[in-house]
């Protein structure tokens, strides 16, 4: 399963249960806003870069083949989803991935592998004929 079938299903799992409060599974950090900002490629290809070390946009822009606009779009709607966070340092701008945010994604997740494989073995327990 890819990455992008893996956010794919959590974000139709979260959408579909409308009592889950999403605060309690992911702090402040809206956990849609945050399924939704990585959804998109090139924004987890942006995530990776910024993951260990703070980085301007312009140094972002150029690991892609794509506009500097275009990837300040992405960086606002990572920040935004609470995703990176920027420090300015002088006239520059220097963005680096939120350890918490992701974090709390990740534990959302785990969670989320956890439930998958417990209901997966409860049905193979009841029924091993029926298991998928």
């Amino acid at each position: 399963m890819t990455l992008t079938q893996v956010v794919a299903y959590a974000y139709a799992v979260t959408t579909e249960n409308e009592q889950l409060d999403r605060t309690d599974v992911m702090g402040e950090m809206d956990l849609d806003a945050a399924l939704r900002a990585i959804a998109e490629p090139r924004r987890r290809e942006i995530l990776t870069l910024i993951a260990a070390t703070e980085l301007p946009a312009g140094k972002i822009a150029e690991h892609f083949e794509v506009t500097r606009s275009a990837v300040s779009q992405h960086l606002h709607v990572l920040k935004d989803a609470g995703m990176i966070t920027e420090r300015r340092d002088g006239t520059r701008r220097l963005y680096r991935a939120s350890e918490a945010a992701l974090g709390e994604l990740r534990m959302f997740l785990e969670e989320l592998w956890h439930d998958s494989v417990d209901r997966f073995a409860r049905e193979v327990v009841e029924d091993p004929k029926e298991a998928p």
